[in-house]
């Protein structure tokens, strides 16, 4: 082939399978500025000249439901329709009835600690629900500024879902002095800002404790256009 004498095909078998026919074709390649000619060699399945027959398609397997995340994606559309009720519902630009309202959607089927806080200068909780009266008093109290996650959110515009967090203080210290996240026995976590016109005007942030599931990506998408509703409802008519 690479003195011109034309193209080939043969039947080999390789090392490997030795019991399995390979048919080779090779023929030669000139490539462009190259003084000799390349061998191109193409292998396939099978003997020269058998024909294989073409491979059974294979049976579609049968698709069985999976109740699970039917039962989660209704469940999410449930608090949907409750939160697009309560904001519908609520004074219109009345930030802290909205905020309110909207944490009362979320707390306790949803999450077990829901806090909103107002990030204008200076900034202050709007509200806190949490499992038990005593535990909303105490973190009613705290100043948000002194929550690195609050601060952060406020900052980026941008949400964030944590699960196990890393860093004990993230959402500051009680007044004992006790890290919020491990005296509430945080193990999840959502924090995300709520805008009007390109500026964030406030966060909500909500805590699953204990052996509750964690929160999940669909979950966070969902508050996260939750939010955006509630910063709709929250601002003032013209």
């Amino acid at each position: 082939m690479a003195r011109g004498e034309g193209d080939r095909s043969l039947t080999v078998h390789l090392q490997q399978h030795p019991s399995a026919p390979v048919h080779a074709t090779l023929t030669a390649v000139r490539p462009s500025g190259e003084p000799h000619p390349t061998v191109l060699v193409v292998m396939q399945p099978g003997a020269l000249g058998v024909l294989e027959p073409p491979p059974r398609p294979a049976p579609q397997a049968t698709l069985v439901p999976d109740l699970a995340e039917t039962t989660r994606h209704a469940t999410l559309m449930d608090l949907l329709d409750e939160m697009t009720t309560a904001l519908l519902t609520a004074p219109r630009g009345d930030r802290e009835s909205v905020l309110r309202r909207a944490a009362q959607v979320l707390h306790g089927g949803f999450a077990d600690w829901v806090i909103a806080d107002a990030t204008a200068s200076p900034m202050t909780r709007t509200a806190v629900l949490a499992p038990s009266p005593e535990e909303a008093t105490a973190l009613a109290a705290q100043d948000p500024a002194t929550c690195p996650l609050v601060t952060e959110t406020t900052r980026t515009g941008s949400p964030s879902l944590q699960v196990r967090p890393e860093d004990p203080d993230a959402f500051g210290r009680d007044p004992q002095g006790a890290p919020v996240l491990v005296q509430a026995n945080v193990t999840s976590l959502l924090c995300v800002p709520l805008a009007a016109g390109g500026t964030v005007q406030g966060t909500l942030t909500l805590f699953r404790c204990g052996a509750r599931p964690p929160f999940s990506m669909a979950e966070a998408k969902a508050l996260d256009t939750m939010s955006r509703h509630i910063s709709l409802a929250a601002t003032e008519v013209p």
